[in-house]
C-alpha cells in the first residue's frame, strides 16, 4: 500500500489526540503511531499528549505499538505511569488499531486512571468512535493526495513542453476538460485590468470577438478582481462573493455549474482558468483544492513562457534600438552623415506633392455598335464585306439564296387565282355557305403570299448605318446554310468612339465620374488622346488572374480617319496631387493592411 505523507498528517493527529484526552476524563497520556514511509515495519509517532509525560514514556509506548501491530490484545494490561517528578500511578493500557482498509498502518494508545469494568466499557466505546473519526480523516487524506498527485504530475508534464504557450495552454484545458468532466475549460491571461483568452478546450482556433469568448473573460475578470476562487451555484463558504457574471454565464450555458480560479506567479497574478460542467455534477469542495494546488504550478509555468515569447513587434523594436545605438556614438560620423541623408531624403519625399494616377489596360469601341444577325432560315448567296471594311448605309452586306422563295411565291400566287376564280363562280350561283369558305382561303392565301414576299425583301441584308465592320466574314461561306437570330456581322459607327478601360478592384474606388486623364494606343504611340470619365460599370468581372470593374469615358479627336474600334491601349487617370512618397508606397501599405487584418493582426 502507497504510505501518505506525514507530514501532512501529523498536524491532524495531533489536533485530534489532544481534542480526545480532554474529552474523556482521567486519561493521563496518549499518543498515535503510525507505519514508517521506508519501512512497513518501524513506527513512528505522530502525535503525544501531554508533550512532557509522553517524552519520558516514549520507549514504553512504543514497544506496547509494537506488540499491537504484533497481533496482542493490551487491552487487559496495566502500566506504571508518573505523575510528575517524584510520583508515579498505576494506568490502564487502551490500545487501538488505524485501519485503511484491510490493513493496520497505525496505533492509538491511551493511559488512563483504573476504572470499574462497566465504566470501562463505556470509556472504551467512545475511544472506538472517536478512532473511527480518525480513520475516516486518514483515509480522505490519502485518497485526496491519491487523485491530487497524478493531476499534478500530469499538468507539469503539459506545462513544460517545449511549444508555443498557445499550444500548451490547449493541451491542459484539454487534460483538465477530460480529467474533471467538463463541457468547456477556458485559460486566460490578465493583460493590464482586461483578462484575454489565450486557450480553449477541443477549439485550437476561435474568434476572440465572439459573444461566447467575451462573456467568459468578463467572468474571469470578476474571479481576477477579487482575487480569489469563485463558484457558481456559490457554497455556504463562498457565499460572500460577487457573482453576476458567473450567473449570466451559468444561465447562458443551460444552467452550467461554473468554477473559477486565478493563478499568479512571484510577480502577481497571472491569469484565471474557467471550468464549465453539467448542472447535474457540482463541483465538490476535494476537486476544487485539488485544481487550485494544479493552478499554482501553471501559473509559474505560463509566465515563465510568456516572459520568453516576445512579440514579433518587441523583437523587432530591440533590434532597431540597437541598431540605432551607435548613431548617437561619437566615432560614426559616416553612419550620421548617412543617416541624416536619409531622413532628409524622406521628409523631401513626403512635402513634395505629384500628380496620382490610376493606370488601366483599355480599348477603344464605337459609341454605337449594331449586330447583325440572319432574319431568317437561309443560305448564303454572296457576300464582298468582312471584318475591317468601311460600309456606308444601305450597302449590301450579304446576299442570300432566294431560289425557294420565288417558287413558294409562284405556288402561292397561283393559288390564289384559284381560289378567287372559285369564289367569283360561288358568289354568282348565290351559294352562301361556299362564298364564306372560299372568302377565308383566299385571305389565307393572301397572307401566305405577302408573308414570302416579305421574306422575299429580307434576302438582301444591308447596312442601317455608315461605319466599319467590326467582326464578321462570310466570303468563304456562299452556300453554307445559315439559322434565324444567328450573328453574322459587328458594325461600328466611325468618328464617334468611347474608351473601355478595365480598372483594377483595388483602385475603382479612386475613380470618379468627370475625371480626367490621357489615352495612348498601342498603334499610335506618340500620339496621346484627352478622355473624360462618363460611366462606372458596377459589376466586376475576373480577367487573367484579377478582379477588374469596367468603366467608360469618351475620348476628344481631331482626324476621325486614324482610328478604328478595337484598338488597344494604356490610360491613365487623373485622380488627386499627393506626396510622392505616398505615391510610391500606398500599394504595399494598402495590400499588407489587408493581409494583416485577414490574418487577425
Amino acid at each position: 500500500m502507497t504510505k501518505i505523507s506525514f507530514q501532512s498528517f501529523s498536524s491532524v493527529s495531533s489536533r485530534w489526540l489532544k481534542w480526545q484526552c480532554k474529552m474523556i476524563s482521567d486519561v493521563k497520556i496518549g499518543a498515535v503511531f503510525i507505519l514508517n514511509d521506508d519501512s512497513e515495519k518501524k513506527l513512528d509517532m505522530m502525535a503525544q499528549w501531554p508533550q512532557n509525560k509522553a517524552s519520558t514514556m516514549e520507549s514504553k509506548l512504543y514497544e506496547l505499538a509494537q506488540n499491537v501491530m504484533a497481533g496482542k490484545d493490551l487491552n487487559t494490561s496495566k502500566v506504571t505511569c508518573p505523575l510528575d517528578t517524584n510520583s508515579s500511578t498505576i494506568c490502564d493500557v487502551v490500545t487501538l488499531p488505524i485501519r485503511y482498509g484491510d490493513e493496520v498502518i497505525g496505533v492509538v494508545i491511551f493511559l488512563q486512571s483504573v476504572r470499574p469494568s462497566e465504566q470501562k466499557k463505556a470509556v472504551f466505546q467512545l475511544f472506538q468512535w472517536g478512532c473511527a473519526w480518525l480513520e475516516s480523516t486518514l483515509a480522505a487524506a490519502y485518497e485526496e493526495q491519491n487523485q491530487l498527485q497524478p493531476l499534478v504530475v500530469n499538468l507539469a508534464k503539459l506545462a513544460i513542453e517545449d511549444e508555443p504557450t498557445e499550444l500548451t495552454a490547449h493541451k491542459v484545458c484539454n487534460f483538465l476538460a477530460e480529467e474533471m468532466r467538463c463541457s468547456r475549460v477556458c485559460i486566460g491571461i490578465l493583460k493590464g485590468l482586461q483578462v484575454h483568452t489565450l486557450a480553449l478546450s477541443n477549439q485550437l482556433r476561435f474568434d476572440p470577438r465572439s459573444t461566447h469568448i467575451r462573456e467568459m473573460e468578463a467572468v474571469m475578470e470578476e474571479a481576477v478582481d477579487q482575487k480569489k476562487s469563485v463558484v457558481y451555484p456559490q457554497t455556504e463558504e463562498l457565499s460572500s462573493l460577487v457573482t453576476h457574471k458567473h450567473h449570466s454565464l451559468s444561465q447562458n450555458s443551460k444552467d452550467a455549474n461554473v468554477l473559477t480560479i486565478p493563478f499568479s506567479s512571484a510577480n502577481g497574478i497571472v491569469g484565471t482558468i474557467l471550468l464549465l460542467r453539467d448542472r447535474k455534477e457540482p463541483f465538490t469542495k476535494q476537486e476544487m483544492t485539488i485544481l487550485k494546488h494544479a493552478t499554482e504550478l501553471l501559473g509559474s509555468a505560463i509566465a515563465l513562457k510568456l516572459k520568453n515569447e516576445h512579440s514579433v513587434g518587441k523583437i523587432v523594436t530591440k533590434k532597431i534600438k540597437k541598431r540605432v545605438a551607435p548613431l548617437f556614438g561619437a566615432n560614426n560620423l559616416t553612419l550620421q552623415i548617412s543617416a541624416i541623408v536619409a531622413v532628409t531624403l524622406l521628409i523631401v519625399l513626403s512635402i513634395y506633392q505629384v500628380n496620382y494616377s490610376v493606370y488601366a489596360k483599355s480599348a477603344l469601341e464605337g459609341a454605337t455598335q449594331q449586330v447583325m444577325v440572319a432574319p431568317q432560315d437561309a443560305f448564303i448567296k454572296s457576300s464582298k464585306v468582312r471584318a475591317g471594311d468601311v460600309v456606308e448605309s444601305g450597302e449590301i452586306l450579304v446576299k442570300f439564296n432566294e431560289r425557294d422563295l420565288m417558287l413558294e411565291s409562284k405556288k402561292l400566287l397561283s393559288q390564289q387565282n384559284k381560289i378567287s376564280k372559285e369564289y367569283q363562280e360561288a358568289l354568282a350561283q348565290r351559294e352562301r355557305a361556299k362564298v364564306s369558305i372560299l372568302s377565308a382561303q383566299l385571305s389565307q392565301a393572301k397572307a401566305q403570299y405577302e408573308l414570302v414576299q416579305e421574306k422575299l425583301k429580307r434576302s438582301e441584308l444591308k447596312a442601317p448605318f455608315s461605319g466599319v465592320v467590326v467582326s464578321g466574314d462570310l466570303s468563304q461561306s456562299i452556300g453554307a446554310p445559315v439559322e434565324k437570330g444567328e450573328q453574322l456581322f459587328e458594325i461600328a459607327s466611325i468618328g464617334d468612339y468611347r474608351v473601355a478601360l478595365n480598372i483594377d478592384d483595388h483602385d475603382v474606388s479612386k475613380i470618379k465620374v468627370g475625371q480626367v486623364g490621357s489615352l495612348r494606343l498601342v498603334g499610335l504611340p506618340y500620339d496621346p488622346f484627352s478622355i473624360t470619365i462618363t460611366r462606372i460599370i458596377p459589376v466586376a468581372s475576373a480577367k487573367d488572374g484579377g478582379n477588374y470593374f469596367r468603366v467608360e469615358a469618351t475620348i476628344a479627336i481631331t482626324d476621325k480617319n486614324i482610328l478604328r474600334p478595337g484598338m488597344q491601349g494604356i490610360a491613365k487617370v487623373e485622380v488627386s496631387r499627393e506626396s510622392l512618397l505616398w505615391v510610391g508606397t500606398h500599394t504595399v501599405i494598402e495590400r499588407l493592411r489587408l493581409w494583416f487584418w485577414s490574418i487577425g493582426v
